[in-house]
């Protein structure tokens, strides 16, 4: 199922899409930040725990949720760019 953000009043939101570089629109998948960060860690000799995985991923999350309301789509860039922000804010940069 992967990781779905609650909202404080209690509303399930999560982007449902995202544009692809070549200007496609496909399903959203939050599995696949989580996948990506967790192969990036393991590339760079650094693994960390699933719980980490999920903090990352849940503050990218939020990150779009702020950035990109309603029906927006992010670009791949852009979750690339927030990814790499929550690295950064972690320390993992």
């Amino acid at each position: 199922m992967g990781i779905v953000k609650f909202l404080e009043r209690g509303q399930i939101r999560m982007t449902d899409s995202i544009m692809k570089r070549d200007g496609r629109i496909v399903p959203f998948s939050a599995d696949k930040i989580s996948s990506a960060m967790r192969k990036a860690f393991v590339a760079t000799s650094n693994p960390v725990s699933e719980s980490v995985i999920e903090k990352l991923t849940q503050q990218v999350l939020e990150n779009i949720d702020r950035d990109f309301p309603g029906n927006a789509a992010p670009s791949v860039e852009d979750i690339q760019d927030m990814v790499e922000a929550a690295l950064i804010q972690n320390g993992f940069v």
